[in-house]
């Protein structure tokens, strides 16, 4: 015999679908608890037969893209459908937490090696941009200089005993295939001047590991070397300036006495 089923349900007269089907007895999923709560099934009386089992049909491993939940990401997530609403990651923030516990691909290894040159140099000049370095997150730059306005390179350098004994040292890195001083890169970059023919590039703050392009100035070898001089010779005179004013103030403690 035939198992007959009403066309909706006996206690809400609403029709079946996805989210209330067919359960028992001629009633919806819902109106079934509700009547079992409230000792009312016997006015329902069950069929005949049992209905047999049919497991309800899910578009099962279909899959959906979805905007990643990190805020600063652009990527796309993949989810199953029907999960709802809720909100996934994509590979390459789930592998930034693996890496350096956050969702943040900027604190990966080699990041802005995948930006073009301007936007690698602008990212390497925001203090506020963190990176694992050596093990721990540290940014590109720091303010620090005589003014406090000057960009201090975090990470490489290299110099000679003298010039690390005074902390006089050069910022390096790594530039398409090649070492290069980070400085001369900030100013090819910044100043649209190709690397190859940027001659010498002169810290007007006189420290040599800044990257401020501020304080860079591209000029000839002769130009770079007349400032030099010009700049010992004003040392120069600095020091025999003190020098005459202890003297000085030797002699008229001396007077006084």
């Amino acid at each position: 015999m035939a198992i007959v089923i009403p066309d909706k349900c006996l206690r809400c007269d609403e029709p079946w679908t996805e989210e209330n089907p067919y359960l028992a007895r001629g009633l919806h999923g819902r109106c079934y608890r509700t009547t079992y709560n409230r000792g009312e099934l016997d006015l329902y009386p069950s069929t005949r037969y049992k209905i047999p089992y049919q497991p309800r049909q899910r578009n099962v491993g279909a899959r959906i893209e979805v905007e990643c939940k990190t805020p600063s990401c652009t990527r796309t997530a993949m989810r199953t459908k029907g999960w709802g609403t809720q909100t996934f990651r994509c590979e390459r923030c789930r592998y930034a937490k693996v890496k350096t516990g956050f969702y943040d691909e900027t604190l990966l290894n080699g990041y802005d090696l995948m930006l073009p040159p301007k936007e690698r140099v602008e990212y390497w000049l925001n203090p506020n941009n963190l990176k694992n370095f050596r093990g721990k997150l540290v940014p590109f730059v720091q303010p620090g200089g005589p003014e406090g306005d000057c960009l201090i390179w975090q990470r490489q350098k290299h110099g000679n005993p003298a010039q690390m004994a005074a902390s006089q040292v050069y910022a390096k890195c790594h530039w398409y295939g090649k070492n290069e001083r980070v400085h001369r890169v900030v100013a090819s970059v910044m100043f649209n001047i190709p690397l190859e023919e940027l001659l010498v590039v002169d810290h007007l703050c006189e420290v040599k590991s800044c990257v401020n392009p501020d304080h860079l100035h591209p000029c000839t070898l002769a130009e770079n070397t007349a400032g030099r001089i010009k700049t010992k010779r004003l040392e120069t005179k600095i020091v025999h300036l003190e020098e005459e004013v202890k003297r000085l103030t030797v002699l008229l403690t001396k007077k006084v006495s």
